[in-house]
């Protein structure tokens, strides 16, 4: 079977539904009828460790350390082979189907994914490539504060609360307004290599 590329970007915290189709040389759908689809997100190609892993029955994720083994944290979906995302019945067709909460502990950053399709004893990926996965953070606007995400490339996050943000969604220049003490603070690198801490730059200082 030949391995398609694919890059794919997904985001933290929302319901996800992916589509991939598996076609012939003709650009037809294969009938995938007694097969199963298996989807992974991981680190690196090579790595035994998942940071996402969805089947036909299960989706597991790895929690509050983002990533798993064997087994992860229980979630909700599922992997439909001949289907569309909305239900609909598609010949080739591979949906994805995975919980916001799932989403949530998957880190973000740029990973990689890789789609296997599972025929008997028989295992063949049939797609692979990376996933860039956007990361969510909390945003105040003239609406009030909410929710949204970013690219990992892309803007900074804001967050607003009592405790500083930490986790794997936190990256260099993001900023954290602390309710508590009215000030703001910005997650700058101090110290030797990969040391990173909150710099208060304005309010009082104490």
């Amino acid at each position: 079977m030949t391995i398609a590329q694919k890059d794919i970007e997904v985001s933290q915290g929302e319901t996800t539904a992916l589509f991939f189709k598996q076609i012939d040389s003709y650009g037809n759908g294969i009938d995938l009828t007694g097969q199963k689809a298996i989807f992974a997100i991981k680190r690196y190609p090579t790595s035994n460790k998942f940071m996402l892993l969805v089947t036909d029955t299960y989706v597991y994720n790895g929690g509050e350390l983002g990533e798993f083994t064997t087994v992860g944290y229980l979630g909700s979906g599922n992997t439909v082979v001949n289907q569309d995302t909305n239900g609909n019945s598609l010949t080739g067709g591979i949906s994805i189907f995975i919980d916001k909460d799932s989403m949530s502990r998957v880190p973000s950053g740029r990973h990689f994914y890789e789609l296997s399709l599972l025929d008997g004893d028989s295992v063949d990926k049939a797609f692979e490539g990376r996933v860039d996965v956007r990361a969510q953070f909390l945003v105040i606007s003239d609406g009030g504060i909410g929710i949204t995400s970013a690219s990992p490339s892309g803007q900074q996050g804001y967050y607003v609360g009592t405790e500083p943000p930490t986790g794997f969604g936190v990256t260099e220049g993001d900023r954290w307004w602390n309710t508590e003490i009215s000030a703001e603070f910005v997650y700058l690198p101090v110290g030797g290599p990969g040391n990173y801490a909150w710099v208060q730059i304005s309010g009082e200082i104490s």
